[in-house]
């Protein structure tokens, strides 16, 4: 039972840093990733994707067709198509692909994020549980972490090892002085 939780843990470890290093590596070359929250852009992105975006891209480069990511009035983030460029009043009209009609409001220049490069289809959904449910998923990892980690060290291996006696018939040997084993200096 031991050797289970050890492996288990060890393997949710590996999992959490493969999802951190997927979340958060693009960081070291201009891009940055969101979990998508829902299927307005279906089928390009979709609920629990993982978008990654690039934010090196300046608005001014981005034309029809391409999907920005940019501040919302209230804070949020979209990801939505562009479907009209009016670069006299630096700004964008965006669309959702899973959407009927146009967004309300049209999107400056400055509250552009940058471009959705690619995504990665469910790997987004812990970001977003995490994104929602930010003290319930800290909870709940923490206390499975514990609980492998108690039992893992509670029924795994003993920590020391029986030391051979040297004893006939036993495996292993005694260290004996330096005169019995004839290994005297100056010899």
């Amino acid at each position: 039972m031991g050797r289970i939780a050890s492996f288990l843990l060890t393997g949710m470890l590996v999992v959490l840093a493969a999802i951190a290093l997927l979340c958060w590596g693009p960081r070291l070359f201009g891009w940055t990733t969101f979990g998508v929250v829902s299927n307005s852009m279906a089928p390009a992105l979709w609920a629990c994707d993982l978008a990654f975006v690039d934010q090196t891209v300046q608005p001014e480069a981005m034309g029809i067709g391409d999907v920005a990511v940019f501040h919302l009035a209230d804070g949020k983030v979209c990801g939505h198509r562009i479907v009209e460029v009016d670069r006299q009043a630096r700004t964008f009209t965006t669309k959702g692909d899973a959407v009927a009609i146009q967004d309300s409001a049209p999107v400056s220049f400055d509250r552009v994020i940058g471009q959705v490069k690619g995504s990665m289809a469910f790997a987004g959904a812990p970001l977003v549980a995490y994104q929602n449910h930010k003290w319930l998923c800290v909870g709940v990892l923490s206390a499975v972490v514990a609980l492998l980690f108690a039992v893992a060290t509670a029924l795994g291996p003993p920590r020391s090892a029986k030391r051979p006696s040297g004893e006939p018939g036993e495996r292993g040997w005694r260290l004996g002085s330096v005169r019995e084993s004839g290994c005297e200096r100056g010899v």
